[in-house]
């Protein structure tokens, strides 16, 4: 197998290494839950800022008949992040109102993404404002994220008064370690291919 195939599968397996993360705010029960959280990790998503976190049925049923969800009030706000600070990809995420008081509020929840090349990316998702239970239409509702929502560093949530569940996303292993490394054993290659190349000294004069 020659240099650039090898770096071709080397490429496939770091590929196949990427993986999806659901942050469904399951386990860990705790007696903790129902209250105010400053951090809370789960399936490799640090999520910070401050935030409730319940661990009981909360407005409506998510797709995965959540009992855990999180709240933004007033005063809350939350950040995403990979815990291994790895460059990510924002997939969906489920959304529902705060509470029975917000029946028929439309409200409008903002996600503002930092890129890796510190770009900056914005996204408004608006909740019906219809609370009715178990129903027809659950009031958990699945938004997903557009493609620029890509090779992000932290995702910002910067609208309250929400209820989150079931955010999804997907990463790499350090991505940036990879393409050096790959284009390293290029170099390596090129920089082999000219020392294995013969050298013509010519014929000298007799």
């Amino acid at each position: 197998m020659n240099r650039t195939a090898s770096v071709l599968v080397l490429f496939t397996i770091l590929l196949s290494s990427a993986h999806g993360s659901v942050v469904t705010f399951e386990p860990p029960y705790c007696l903790a839950c129902e209250a105010n959280k400053r951090t809370y990790e789960e399936d490799g998503v640090l999520l910070t800022g401050f935030f409730t976190h319940y661990g009981m049925n909360i407005i409506g049923t998510a797709t995965n008949e959540s009992s855990g969800g999180a709240r933004l009030s007033n005063n809350s706000y939350m950040r995403i992040q990979l815990s291994d600070g790895a460059y990510f990809t924002m997939e969906t995420i489920e959304l529902a109102e705060f509470s029975q008081s917000y029946d028929g509020v439309l409200q409008t929840i903002t996600f503002t993404g930092i890129r890796s090349d510190s770009t900056m990316v914005t996204q408004d998702f608006t909740i019906d404002g219809i609370i009715d239970g178990i129903g027809n239409q659950a009031d958990f509702e699945l938004f997903e994220f557009p493609a620029e929502f890509s090779n992000l560093m932290y995702v910002d949530v910067g609208s309250t008064m929400a209820s989150i569940d079931n955010i999804t996303l997907s990463h790499m292993p350090v991505p940036a370690a990879f393409w050096l490394f790959v284009s390293g054993v290029i170099s390596l290659a090129g920089l082999a291919r000219l020392r294995s190349r013969p050298v013509d000294m010519g014929r000298s004069g007799t």
